[in-house]
């Protein structure tokens, strides 16, 4: 079964994309407190060994972006597709590549094509490996 890890401080919001990615098969795994430094940081995302990171771009101790600098630095043991999700209203299921396994995701609250797009992506990986 697929892993995910959604660092998520809104609720409500988590609740809307566990129930998405439950349906579709992943075992979905939400926190929405962030650890508070680098290493505990490092240490949960290996302990939990998903096969994809989400975060929303904002919270208080840390933005998402800040966290994929963290998880991508080049001496960090993480090695997984980082997701920053965005709910701007006016951009909707806009993917830009941001680095390395690094992806920023304007979601206009659509969970479903969202979680497809994960799904996809994840395929995708899992061909590249087999070649």
């Amino acid at each position: 079964m697929k892993k995910i890890l959604h660092f998520e401080d809104d609720i409500d919001e988590a609740s809307m994309y566990a129930i998405a990615f439950k349906k579709a098969g992943f075992d979905y795994k939400h926190y929405a407190v962030l650890p508070e430094n680098e290493n505990d940081l490092i240490n949960l995302v290996l302990l939990e060994k998903p096969e994809v990171i989400i975060s929303d771009i904002v919270h208080p101790h840390w933005n998402g972006p800040e966290m994929f600098k963290i998880l991508s630095k080049d001496n960090s043991p993480v090695d997984f597709p980082f997701f920053i999700l965005d709910n701007i209203e006016g951009e909707k299921n806009k993917t830009e590549e941001s680095g390395d396994l690094g992806y920023y995701i304007t979601s206009g609250n659509d969970p479903y094509k969202f979680v497809s797009e994960i799904d996809d992506l994840l395929e995708k990986i899992e061909n590249i490996s087999k070649n």
